[in-house]
């Protein structure tokens, strides 16, 4: 657009996301929260919570600042409908967005720290509105995307339906896993293909190598150190040791790998299973639900736990 490089990511999460399916009313998002200081990213899965949540009716218009937005597909039928309404829900995105910047009202605060944060603060301030039977969660973080941290700590997954994005591992928001779309992995399966992209990808990063390359890098990576450096370096060793250092690094700070909490990322997760054709984890979730689900996650964090060296299990 204009010369600049259009990256997936960031425009996934300001348009179809939001609601936007036009181009040029995705580029003149992104380069508005990016020009206050945002993380695009970030900003756009915030935005799209609280897109639904106005929605749904869990927040109101005059609580937020902005319209309620056109957020049902089949008010897309049509080109015209879709420039029509992407022009519009890309205009509150861009108002919501000097709203949290600017702290411009008390929801403009509350949303600024970020989503696991302001549904703690939401669940509390509207608990009654919780109660409404129609709703289809009932709580705030349930509508969320987000990968837990420790007490308060989060970050919205890569904008790729992967299981491997829902994990809730040492490091979050880089490519430390196993990314691949459309797979169902068995659990230890998964664990051993996001070490060894971890062990990989912060290699590389280490060393200063754009992941773009990594492909073609990766396999002789240790041939070019042992050339510039005229030693035989063990970077793998390095990379297992700098992971056990940010582990215990975390621990001490209080991190911890907390279970799922958001409905929406558990629904991803379980949706996986049936729509990549793992037919028996789909099987095992229809029929024993939450508890085959904490199965998967522990018995994935406990071998990645064991492959690294560290102890990052789910408790």
């Amino acid at each position: 657009m204009k010369g600049l490089k259009v990256d997936y990511e960031p425009y996934e999460a300001n348009g179809p996301l939001l609601g936007v399916f036009d181009l040029y009313a995705t580029d003149r998002i992104v380069h508005k929260v990016d020009a206050l200081g945002f993380d695009a990213i970030e900003f756009g899965n915030l935005a799209s919570w609280v897109f639904e949540l106005l929605d749904v009716g869990l927040l109101k218009p005059e609580e937020v600042g902005i319209d309620k937005p056109i957020f049902d597909i089949l008010d897309y039928e049509t080109d015209d409908d879709i420039l029509k309404n992407s022009e519009y829900n890309g205009k509150l995105v861009m108002e919501l967005a000097e709203i949290i910047a600017f702290n411009k009202n008390e929801m403009g605060k509350i949303l600024s720290k970020g989503i696991r944060k302001a549904s703690m603060i939401l669940n509390e301030k509207f608990k009654e509105r919780l109660k409404d039977s129609n709703l289809p969660f009932n709580k705030f973080n349930d509508y969320g995307v987000y990968v837990p941290f420790g007490e308060q700590g989060a970050i919205s997954p890569t904008m790729y339906w992967a299981i491997g994005n829902f994990m809730p591992y040492i490091i979050q928001g880089k490519y430390l896993t196993y990314y691949q779309c459309g797979v169902f992995l068995e659990p230890e399966e998964l664990a051993k293909l996001s070490v060894e992209r971890a062990i990989e990808e912060i290699t590389i990063e280490n060393l200063g190598i754009c992941r773009f390359h990594r492909k073609w890098i990766y396999p002789i990576i240790k041939s070019l150190v042992r050339e510039v450096t005229l030693e035989d370096i063990d970077l793998d060793s390095m990379a297992y040791k700098l992971i056990k250092d940010i582990t215990t690094y975390d621990k001490k700070l209080g991190g911890y790998p907390p279970y799922i909490e958001s409905h929406r990322v558990k629904d991803l997760i379980v949706a996986g299973a049936e729509e990549f054709g793992n037919d028996e984890w789909a099987l095992y979730f229809e029929e024993e639900g939450e508890n085959k689900l904490k199965e998967y996650l522990r018995r994935v964090m406990d071998e990645y736990s064991n492959l690294l060296g560290i102890d990052w299990r789910i408790e």
